[in-house]
């Protein structure tokens, strides 16, 4: 493992502890894997404590499915604001 590298967080047992700073820090990889499933289990946690971090992630995300991704995942937690008719 490269020097400064840190290995891929475990999203399933940072889930099980409901450990949402935990997994709120997990699409920090570079594992396009790992980021999904980060996405995914705030989405199950609710854990709308992530939503300024989803959006921030949403404009840099550079992978079309996982955009797609967070874009659920903040209509669900309810981060995103409606535009004005």
């Amino acid at each position: 493992m490269p020097v400064g590298s840190r290995p891929s967080p475990n999203i399933w047992q940072l889930q099980s502890q409901k450990n949402i700073q935990g997994i709120i820090q997990a699409p920090d990889t570079r594992d396009p894997v790992v980021r999904k499933g980060a996405i995914g289990a705030l989405r199950v946690l609710k854990g709308t404590e992530a939503v300024s971090r989803l959006r921030i992630l949403y404009e840099t995300e550079f992978n079309p499915e996982i955009r797609q991704l967070i874009q659920k995942a903040l209509e669900e937690l309810g981060g995103v604001e409606e535009k004005p008719k």
